[in-house]
């Protein structure tokens, strides 16, 4: 069976057995296959088997080679349908640069941004991924999120980039909150907004249109009404289209006022995870699960006890209540 079909298949064994009959199996790993001039760790990684990928490394199989596109094997195992973070770790192991560009000049990071791998993202920016440079064509790692409407990553990219490339423009004169109106992705409109994107909603690309003309191609209320009131953005993204309210609307319940009863299903599940009486509110209005809501990250211990008091309100969105009228205690 040749090199590369072992590849392909994942067959370890006889992969090993192979390179141990192989004079230099160095100088045979540094044989690139078809068109795209792929090596066979680059197949490994391409394919997901994370024990040929270690094999071939093992064997000084060059992490830093490139195939017809220019493509390391950061770049191949950054863009792959799965994460795959084990990999990653065993690329990097070989002291390869996290900022190595390919023919369009994209980096590892932007090619995971552009696939919607946040934990893969997370874990480039851990080790030193540069999120501010551009391509061939002047899209930042920005640019590449908000065109595929990938919301999770645009907001860690926000927390690093916010105030240096959110009004940066490409060849075309887009800007990110160009790209987020075209994906149609509301929460990546609302996301830029929140972050200063407002300084964009006048920006024209290159056929002279700004984010609300392209809005108005194709009509989206809800992007239209932030476009037009950017301050919306924050009360957006902490009302019922938020993370929290979606996992309680999956219970079968409502945010609405009206309909929330004492047995309402996401109501009771509502309580299940505050963890205490809620009723202080922060500096610019909102409540606790509000500011923890925002992040979509509410991380409560299974044996935490909850005692809410009488009149204890939380806030889920703009005209939204959960009420508690009576002593509730839920653990």
């Amino acid at each position: 069976m040749t090199l590369r079909k072992l590849a392909e298949e994942g067959n370890v064994e006889e992969l090993r057995r192979l390179l141990k009959r192989t004079p230099n199996p160095k100088e045979l790993l540094e044989t690139k296959f078809g068109q795209n001039k792929m090596t066979a760790l680059h197949i490994a990684i391409e394919k997901g088997h994370e024990e040929v990928v270690k094999l071939l490394l093992e064997n000084e199989a060059d992490p830093r080679a490139t195939d017809h596109y220019g493509r390391t094997a950061l770049h191949v195992a950054t863009s792959i349908q799965k994460e795959n973070i084990y990999i990653l770790d065993l690329i990097l192991s070989k002291d390869v640069d996290v900022n190595a560009q390919e023919e369009n000049r994209n980096t590892p990071v932007k090619l995971a941004a552009e696939k919607g791998h946040l934990k893969t993202v997370k874990w480039l920016i851990s080790k030193g991924a540069n999120v501010d440079e551009a391509d061939k064509v002047d899209n930042t790692t920005l640019h590449f999120a908000a065109k595929k409407g990938h919301d999770q990553v645009l907001e860690l990219l926000l927390t690093e980039v916010a105030d240096r490339t959110i009004g940066k423009q490409n060849k075309d004169k887009k800007t990110a909150l160009h790209f987020a109106v075209e994906s149609k992705s509301e929460r990546c409109v609302a996301l830029l907004l929140k972050h200063g994107a407002g300084i964009c909603i006048e920006s024209k690309n290159e056929q002279g249109r700004t984010p609300l003309d392209l809005a108005n191609d194709d009509p989206n209320q809800n992007i239209i009404d932030l476009l037009r009131n950017p301050k919306k953005a924050h009360g957006f993204l902490v009302g019922p289209k938020s993370n929290m309210s979606k996992a309680l609307l999956g219970k079968g319940g409502s945010v609405e006022p009206d309909s929330l009863g004492p047995y309402d299903a996401a109501h009771q599940e509502f309580l299940k995870k505050i963890p205490e009486a809620i009723s202080q509110l922060s500096s610019d209005g909102a409540t606790p699960i509000q500011v923890f809501n925002v992040s979509g990250d509410l991380n409560f211990r299974k044996e935490t006890n909850v005692t809410v008091k009488d009149k204890a309100m939380a806030s889920i969105g703009s005209g939204s209540q959960v009420n508690i009228t009576q002593p509730y205690s839920a653990s």
